[in-house]
């Protein structure tokens, strides 16, 4: 029995811990009419390379919490980076970057999206990562279908089966997808670009679409799927990265950073 009750206090503390580092759990957020926007700075460099490394320090420091309290089997690991441009800022080497994409290639799913980009902009992505290229109109769509693919909750117009990985998942008539067999819980990690090329995008003046628009309704879609015990932490970069989850002595919200009201 005591035992049990001195797991069950350092899986607490541990939770705590977590928190504190950026991964939010979705009900800790404020409500999305409370949302602010995050306009994109001019002026700014792109360090792709820096944030991706920088997301996956966050992510191992995780891992070795929950393996402090017995809850790393529990998780699985998500790194999404969004990005519009090619690096001219970093001091991350291609040559480092990849060695590391290769070693967290078994622990970590990491998918990269280029925007409006080709994947040779981006040497450093090897056969370990999955890779998109979409045009900025494509960002919505494409993190709906990696939230169907990560077993998250989402809606759908239309009816369908989708066999994945994680379980079987099917469409009711209500055009909610109802998870049958999904378990595990997810520890998601965001690496978002905000560059001032993220400012670009189409139409003009108040009628302007911009990437960052686009991408922050995408993001806000994500963190709507996810299950009450699945963790989120995001960092937005330029030139340089800043963990916006975080708490403690940053105190920044994500959802005031990162969203506008809708």
């Amino acid at each position: 029995m005591g035992n049990q009750n001195s797991l069950e206090e350092k899986v607490k503390s541990s939770m705590v811990q977590l928190h504190k580092m950026g991964f939010q759990l979705k009900q800790n957020e404020s409500t999305i009419s409370e949302l602010k926007n995050y306009n994109p700075k001019k002026g700014q460099g792109t360090a792709v390379r820096d944030a991706i490394l920088f997301g996956f320090t966050k992510i191992l420091n995780a891992m070795i919490i929950l393996k402090n309290c017995e809850q790393l089997d529990q998780y699985k690991f998500v790194h999404i980076v969004l990005t519009d441009g090619e690096d001219n800022s970093s001091s991350t080497s291609i040559s480092n970057l990849s060695s590391i994409l290769n070693k967290v290639k078994d622990i970590c799913r990491t998918l990269i999206i280029g925007i409006d980009m080709k994947k040779e902009q981006l040497p450093y992505i090897s056969k370990e990562c999955e890779y998109y290229d979409v045009r900025s109109s494509e960002i919505e769509s494409l993190f709906h279908r990696i939230s169907v693919s990560l077993g998250l909750k989402v809606t759908t117009a239309v009816g369908a089966i989708v066999q994945n990985d994680v379980g079987v998942i099917a469409v009711s008539q209500k055009k909610e997808l109802s998870l049958n067999l999904r378990r595990c819980k997810y520890m998601i990690m965001l690496t978002i670009d905000g560059s001032p090329s993220m400012n670009d995008g189409e139409g003009w003046w108040l009628w302007k679409t911009t990437r960052w628009s686009l991408a922050r309704k995408a993001v806000k879609n994500l963190m709507k799927s996810l299950e009450d015990e699945d963790r989120i932490c995001a960092s937005i970069f330029d030139q340089n990265f800043r963990n916006i989850t975080e708490t403690g002595s940053l105190k920044l919200q994500f959802e005031k950073l990162f969203f506008k009201k809708l």
